[in-house]
């Protein structure tokens, strides 16, 4: 295994921005899908089945590719914190906080994720600095999101303490993953994403098995059942192949800017789904989230530039 410090961080192309907005479909629909799987099945358990799936199914994909887990105890024990912080906290702690609060506010309170990316990093690396203009972006594309989701939703905030606080304490692990993520340079994606979901499976097992007992839970539903297959292959296997390419390609902050589409993609499915007329408000947010983006790649600034320098 190879760290990286001190790199300069890289640019993010048209590329980076296309795996981007896969990924944001793949975690948008999470939110959806976990609120219907969490309504009959406990949280850890969800959490648990998801991961174990996920790590099979990557497993195969190692073993069909030729590639081989790790043999050095210095690797896996770089995985025990990206399993802890990627994987067992946030998914238990975010699938808790759904039983109690609307999922709109989850995913605002989600939305903090790149901040708190932001903090991590100027704390813990010498790279990937902030910029005034990604700053900029950051604040433009999470207002984006209040708006789009609804600032009455906002009211909310103190009424259920432990449940919002849970939702961000989800969103603080996943921004410590992400900058932890950046210590497996050199190692393929889908090695990592396999090495971390396995060790995740470890941990979750006894937890499941003592608080849930799922043995003596009834069967779920279909519903539920094809919820938690979602999650498992697209929210999680096919994600995590995603997240850890891309934070290989571009750094840590940047991965993060996903939190900001993943609700555009919840209300634009709802619109094409199921009918749902999109309201003004909506539109206004998810223009509040594509301008923070654009502040935050800074090309279409410097074209901007360019051509009044050219006049």
């Amino acid at each position: 295994m190879t760290t990286m410090t001190g790199a300069a961080k890289p640019s993010i192309s048209l590329t980076d921005w296309g795996l981007m907005l896969a990924l944001s479909v793949f975690w948008g629909v999470s939110f959806v899908f976990a609120k219907v799987a969490v309504a009959e099945v406990p949280p850890i358990t969800v959490s648990f089945i998801r991961i174990i799936g996920a790590a099979l199914l990557l497993w195969m994909v190692m073993l069909a590719t030729g590639l081989r887990l790790p043999r050095d105890i210095a690797t896996w024990k770089a995985f025990v914190p990206l399993s802890l912080f990627n994987n067992v906290i946030p998914f238990t702690a975010m699938y808790w906080a759904q039983l109690h609060i609307p999922s709109g506010l989850g995913a605002i309170l989600n939305a903090t994720t790149p901040f708190f990316g932001v903090m991590f990093t100027a704390l813990l690396t010498r790279d990937d600095r902030i910029s005034t203009d990604r700053l900029v972006g950051l604040i433009i594309g999470f207002t984006g999101v209040v708006v789009m989701i609804g600032p009455d939703l906002l009211s909310q905030i103190g009424i259920d303490v432990l449940a919002q606080g849970a939702a961000l304490l989800a969103a603080l692990c996943f921004a410590f993953a992400a900058i932890s993520g950046r210590r497996f340079s050199g190692v393929p994606p889908v090695t990592v994403a396999t090495g971390q979901l396995i060790l995740s499976c470890f941990i979750l097992a006894p937890a499941s098995l003592l608080v849930d007992s799922p043995w003596t839970l009834p069967a779920p539903s279909w519903n539920a059942i094809w919820a938690i297959v979602v999650l498992t292959v697209f929210s999680t296997a096919l994600a995590y192949l995603l997240f850890f390419t891309i934070i290989a390609r571009i750094g840590a902050t940047s991965v993060l800017l996903v939190t900001f589409v993943q609700p555009l993609w919840a209300v634009t499915l709802g619109a094409l789904m199921l009918g749902e007329i999109l309201s003004p408000p909506q539109l206004i947010g998810m223009m509040g989230i594509l301008i923070g983006l654009a502040a935050i790649d800074g090309r279409p600034a410097r074209a901007i530039r360019d051509l009044f320098r050219r006049n």
